[in-house]
């Protein structure tokens, strides 16, 4: 077979030429396109306002009789349907020539689905169904609206909407909820992230640095932003290492947000995290509120400060609730306390990182309060609300560590139970802390219920029912 190639000329009419610039087929197509080039070819024509399509050997595939015409590649680049428009009806040819659906639809689209299948999204007398790559129709067409969802190929084709209800097709052509999909892609992502918490191949170092952080659930953007500090850090020790101007860096953070996010748990890593870059000698963590602080009378708050800060030099001083150190402008213990703090701060700048956390308004309020603050607090992390999915995966956590198990039943009504909490309390909602009270409740009552079964076995000692969660 000669090289082809397509060539339009001053006319804007197509044909082809063989390597020897020897016509194959004259120049008489009003337009011409190239469908693939690799192994075979097929080359989709125009000719008077129709369009056809020809084979890489230069015969016709289907006859010009089209409207309009274009591409789709089914299974892994194999073979070639064709999208038809004949009479403002839409349909599919194969790359054989063989009408697979008739040009009979008011509008269809191709979505590639599970494993490169191919499935077809149709529109007839205003409702919409799909048509699977057997080209059998999977769904009849009785949705009120349906919106194709490329980012989701695992799990669903397509988002639909039945009945004022949204829900996904699956690629078996079964209806879901948007409930039961979420539900569905949890346990799918739940089980990656199981997979990806065993660190592999190179850089072994960094992954063990930060596979603690990246285990913890949720906290997207909190992870990012202690990353980020981490790396400005690195690279402010590296430019120092080769003699090159380096920038002034306050170690010391805040963070926001409602109880139950993990905060405490962060400040832990970052603990790690300096001494692991060599800013802190020894890395340990030390804990403290306002009773630890400050002193009943005056004159011992100060003393209480030093002693609480003594003991975190080379590593982190935490203080949760900070703002209650400052709760009214007459407390003069607490500002015994904070201008101790303040000074011991600016003294072991060396050796001292305080990480302050509490409810963002509050410590918006604390922060503003003192310049002391202002000026050496300049990291802020915001620390959200979990979502229902979220809380769900630390609740399933906690019921692994303690050898529980929970059926997929089971799963899906704690994620009811955690959803309607959510709605009554989402301004004032205490997160983890929420869930461990849920799990400790829901064991005890799983005790009761084994209360009466005088040996009861491995199973049963597991396993978490129904009936537990009421």
């Amino acid at each position: 077979m000669p090289k082809v190639e397509i060539l339009v000329d001053n006319k804007i009419k197509c044909g082809f030429q063989d390597e020897n610039e020897n016509w194959i087929i004259k120049p008489n197509y009003d337009d011409i396109y190239k469908l693939y080039l690799s192994g075979d070819c097929f080359f989709a024509v125009k000719i008077e306002n129709n369009w056809g399509v020809i084979d890489q050997e230069l015969k016709w595939i289907i006859e010009p009789a089209y409207e309009n015409i274009s591409t789709i590649d089914t299974i892994e680049g194999n073979s070639w349907d064709f999208l038809v428009t004949l009479n403002g009806k839409q349909g599919v040819v194969d790359c054989f020539g063989s009408t697979i659906i008739e040009p009979k639809f008011d509008l269809i689209y191709m979505i590639d689905v599970f494993f490169d299948l191919t499935t077809y999204l149709v529109k007839l007398n205003n409702k919409v169904g799909i048509i699977s790559e057997c080209k059998t129709l999977n769904v009849e067409p009785i949705f009120d609206e349906i919106i194709p969802d490329k980012e989701d190929i695992l799990l669903s084709s397509c988002i639909v909407k039945l009945n004022d209800v949204w829900g996904r097709i699956r690629v078996d052509g079964n209806f879901i909820t948007e409930r039961e999909f979420q539900l569905d892609n949890y346990r799918l992502n739940k089980t990656f992230r199981e997979y990806n918490n065993f660190p592999r191949g190179a850089h072994k170092k960094e992954i063990s640095l930060f596979s603690e952080l990246e285990s913890l659930i949720g906290l997207a953007k909190v992870k990012q932003e202690i990353r980020d500090i981490y790396s400005y850090v690195k690279n402010q020790e590296n430019r120092k290492d080769n003699k090159l101007k380096t920038q002034s860096i306050t170690h010391h953070m805040v963070f926001y947000g409602p109880p139950g996010t993990g905060k405490t748990t962060v400040a832990r890593i970052v603990a790690k995290m300096f001494k692991e870059l060599g800013i802190l000698k020894k890395g340990h963590f030390i804990e403290a509120d306002r009773s630890q602080l400050v002193g009943e009378y005056l004159g011992q708050t100060a003393p209480k400060v030093n002693q609480i800060v003594d003991k975190a030099l080379d590593g982190i001083l935490f203080i949760d609730e900070a703002y209650s150190l400052f709760s009214k402008q007459e407390d003069i213990f607490a500002k015994e306390a904070v201008n101790t703090l303040i000074k011991r701060i600016e003294d072991d700048r060396d050796r001292l990182i305080v990480i302050m956390a509490g409810y963002k308004e509050q410590m918006d309020i604390f922060i503003e309060s003192n310049p002391g603050f202002k000026s050496r607090f300049n990291n802020h992390i915001y620390f959200e609300n979990y979502n229902a999915f979220e809380l769900l995966e630390i609740f399933e956590n906690l019921c692994s560590e303690n050898d529980y198990i929970i059926s997929p039943l089971v799963e899906d009504a704690v994620l009811k139970i955690i959803e309607n909490e959510l709605t009554k309390n989402e301004k004032a909602f205490d997160n983890g802390r929420y869930i461990r009270n849920l799990f400790e409740t829901i064991t005890k009552k799983q005790s009761r219920r084994l209360g009466s079964i005088s040996s009861p076995s491995k199973d049963e000692l597991q396993s978490i029912e129904i009936e537990d969660l009421s």
